[in-house]
């Protein structure tokens, strides 16, 4: 397209395409075997080589948009609904933000009508949010991407923003992303449609230098198996596809989020915070002055 463009004079203002983490065909009813991409960095792999292809034909600062882009391009594929899916996301946000100007996750809400209505309340739709609101683990991936302050700062960890306002507010999103340990003959739906608790991988700790001494308020929202999973508790009840009026506001109430508040004060320069770290979860942590 750029070369054609180039040949003919016609003005070309961005580059816009699709990308998702998975091999195989479209998959329109989720009946594929369907199974996710062993190589977890594929679709940053793939944003890579469009931008390179691009600054190879004299497009170096052009806008490139992924105006869709998920683990799978199934809306019936089950790891849409799980708190893996969360990491997973931003693992490839984190990784691609070098390349894109904009990355659009397909999509807000499972109510999606391409492949027919789905009554089942969990049925692998694409949607940040069940059709009954609920909100999934990856939603507050982007909450919490949307919380993080303007300025980023220089950070050792490559799983992690660590950001900062004018004011001295600090805001951190920290995150693990461990590949699911599939079987030889699993597919997405065969794995993802049983409990699959997480595995402790020790601690974390978060340290921030330079910051200014005084009194803050400490919030920590932490996101993972059980927490703000929704699905997990899903899965539990027998995966009911329809939910009584008390089985939603219970899954509701599992889905919101919940932050610890703790009031500080720092004397040295100094913030260190020790954090238990598990498979797939993620943690925003937010250091406010008081």
């Amino acid at each position: 397209m750029i070369k054609f463009c180039d040949k003919n004079t016609i003005p070309l203002d961005f580059i816009s395409t699709h990308t998702y983490g998975l091999k195989g065909f479209f998959d329109e009813y989720g009946v594929k075997k369907l199974r996710l991409n062993s190589d977890y960095d594929c679709m940053v792999k793939d944003v890579s080589k469009v931008r390179n292809a691009m600054t190879e034909l004299g497009k170096k600062d052009m806008e490139l948009h992924y105006t869709e882009f998920s683990s799978s391009f199934s809306s019936h594929d089950l790891i849409h609904d799980t708190y893996q899916n969360a990491t997973y996301i931003l693992n490839t946000l984190r990784k691609s933000q070098d390349y894109v100007t904009s990355m659009s996750y397909w999509t807000f809400t499972d109510i999606f009508e391409e492949a027919g209505t789905v009554r089942d309340a969990f049925h692998g739709g694409f949607g940040l949010v069940n059709w009954h609101s609920i909100k999934k683990p990856t939603f507050y991936a982007y909450s919490f991407l949307n919380k993080l302050y303007k300025s980023e700062i220089q950070n050792s960890d490559k799983s992690s923003w660590i950001t900062k306002d004018e004011k001295g507010n600090y805001a951190a999103l920290i995150y693990d992303f461990t590949m699911p340990e599939f079987e030889k003959f699993d597919t997405n739906r065969s794995y993802f449609i049983k409990d699959r608790p997480d595995t402790s991988k020790g601690k974390i700790q978060l340290k921030l230098d330079g910051v200014r001494d005084g009194k803050y308020i400490l919030y920590i929202y932490k996101v993972g198996y059980r927490h703000c999973d929704a699905n997990s508790i899903y899965i539990d009840m027998g995966r009911p596809s329809q939910l009584s009026l008390q089985q939603i506001e219970a899954l509701k109430e599992v889905s919101r989020i919940k932050p610890e508040v703790f009031s500080i004060e720092l004397n040295n320069g100094l913030f260190e915070l020790d954090l238990d770290w598990r498979s797939n979860m993620m943690y925003f942590i937010k250091l406010s002055v008081m």
